[in-house]
């Protein structure tokens, strides 16, 4: 029986002795290997909800994720080239995310910026909190020598029809954008979710893609009554006073040869937006082009249009923005494809008809961004008779606006994304002679113009109807507009099909438990620790 029992004791004492080897050498810092998930029996942590941003420039991204602890995680990034098979590079830079409580109780917002990167460049990245690291993401940055490419999308607003709907169109129009156009980021002109406060409508709204393809978002109404929208995006040149209302604040970016300025026009303030505007471009004055984006659209053709705080910002910010020499604005608020003619200040040119191209304008172009999911659309509103608009559209479906800009050339095409034909195109032209070759579009298709029944219509309107939901009033573009004369990151995989909304970590780890003698345990795992300890200990001081 005494042998029995010390042969017994001595075979606990080898299996806790490589366990607790392990363990201690751990938690006192020695190397471990780069790749290593939880260890076993430590608690896991829920890490989601991640979104790739714009960063000050194309040298730069920022990141967002969320994580189930107080602690500030960091992101750990690299490029995919320097990867053996599927492990994480073991050479990586590494930046230490910003934490903040969330909205979504229980969890924490991680923010950090990826900066250094370099040109047409794929990368890799994964999150640790903790012991806790992230599956793999990827993300590959452009090459602005050869000039820039962007999407923009209006208002997505997951949770304003069928959510289910929603959020599929939202993951039909992503992936068309994703791998049909060659764009380096994406700008959504506001209202990402219906509901600014709801972590289910933005579980939708944060669809996987969003983990690679860099996103520029701007503040909604629909996203302006909560800090959730700050927490979720983690955004560049965040004005501290300029726009700021509950959700955030007017930002700036540079990419290329463009200088990229979100106002959030939730924020009344005319005296604001146009400080704001000032300060970025004297502090970017080798910017070729100049492009603003806010959501409340002022050269809309919905029932919108004749809003009183609308016709305010309509009468106060168009001489401002043509003042200050802006070349394009894009818009979204009103469910709804519309083209503006080039406008000085509050007058439309008086070239007649759509137009397909301008040479040396003086004027601001207006776009106003259809929904980018499907979720909800309004018709051309019935008292609409203003002669802004050079093309409307309202087919009830989404869209979606591939942009590309060389140093004297833009060039937009907007394509339906649930077959991506062709509804508009339009060309900027800074000079008379053009030397600079466009880059090379991918998609060479006939223009279509998808209209299931579409009308043209000179005064604007069609059938007199206003929709809010999918199912109202048949299709309408109205193409003319004629103008009166004179009128002017370690390999934690998720299963194949799932999102970011799902969990990225297990949250099940299982701890084995042998039970021999309570005080036995204690006294052989104090004895083991002390041991490795003071090998540790002594390895250090060497």
């Amino acid at each position: 029986m005494k042998r029995r029992v010390t042969s017994l004791l001595i075979a606990l004492i080898v299996i806790l002795s490589s366990v607790s080897t392990a363990t201690f050498a751990y938690a006192y810092g020695v190397n471990t290997t780069a790749n290593q998930k939880s260890i076993k029996g430590s608690k896991s942590i829920e890490q989601k909800s991640v979104c790739l941003t714009v960063g000050s420039d194309e040298n730069s991204r920022n990141i967002t994720w969320y994580a189930k602890t107080m602690m500030p995680g960091t992101v750990q990034y690299a490029p995919k080239s320097t990867m053996v098979g599927n492990a994480f590079p073991a050479k990586y830079r590494e930046a230490k995310a910003i934490s903040r409580l969330s909205n979504d109780t229980g969890f924490y917002t991680n923010q950090a910026t990826m900066d250094e990167l370099k040109a047409n460049t794929e990368y890799v990245y994964r999150f640790v909190n903790g012991e806790q690291i992230s599956k793999t993401y990827t993300f590959k940055t452009g090459d602005v020598s050869k000039g820039i490419r962007f999407a923009v999308v209006g208002d997505p607003q997951i949770g304003s029809g069928d959510l289910e709907a929603g959020i599929a169109g939202w993951e039909v129009a992503l992936n068309a954008i994703q791998t049909k156009l060659n764009v380096d980021f994406l700008i959504s002109a506001g209202d990402q979710v219906n509901t600014s406060s709801s972590e289910i409508e933005y579980a939708g709204f944060l669809n996987e893609r969003l983990a690679s393809l860099a996103l520029a978002p701007t503040i909604g109404n629909h996203d302006n009554s909560s800090t959730a929208y700050g927490q979720h995006f983690n955004i560049p040149n965040e004005s501290a006073i300029y726009g700021r209302t509950l959700a955030g604040a007017n930002y700036w970016y540079v990419y290329g040869n463009t200088l990229f300025m979100h106002i959030n026009s939730n924020s009344m303030s005319t005296i604001g937006h146009e400080a704001f505007l000032k300060n970025a471009i004297e502090k970017n004055p080798d910017a070729k082009w100049k492009i603003v984006v806010f959501h409340h659209s002022i050269y809309s053709t919905a029932g919108h249009w004749d809003d009183p705080d609308i016709i305010s910002r309509r009468n106060s910010l168009p001489p401002i923005l043509n003042k200050l020499g802006i070349d394009v604005v894009f818009m979204g608020h009103d469910h709804i494809y519309t083209r503006s003619y080039m406008m000085n200040g509050t007058t439309p040119d008086s070239v007649k008809g759509p137009q397909s191209e301008v040479v040396a304008p003086t004027g601001v172009l207006y776009i106003t961004g259809n929904s980018g999911s499907g979720s909800k659309y309004y018709g051309v509103a019935e008292n609409f008779d203003a002669d802004y608009a050079a093309k409307i559209d309202q087919s009830k479906r989404p869209t979606a606006i591939e942009v590309s800009i060389t140093d004297t050339e833009y060039t937009m095409t907007t394509y339906f994304t649930d077959d991506m034909s062709v509804l508009d195109k339009f060309t900027i032209r800074k000079t008379a002679n053009i030397n600079d070759p466009v880059v090379d579009n991918p998609n060479t298709d006939e223009e279509t113009t998808g209209n299931n029944g579409s009308t043209n219509n000179t005064n604007g309107n069609s059938n007199g109807n206003t929709s809010t939901n999918n199912n109202a009033d048949t299709g309408v573009t109205v193409n003319d507009k004629t103008p009166q004369s004179g009128q002017s990151v370690a390999d934690k995989t998720l299963q194949s099909g799932s999102t970011v909304k799902d969990k990225i970590a297990n949250t099940g780890d299982v701890s084995e438990v042998i039970v021999i003698s309570v005080f036995a345990m204690a006294s052989i795992v104090t004895a083991v620790a002390a041991f490795n300890r003071k090998k540790i200990l002594s390895s250090e001081e060497n």
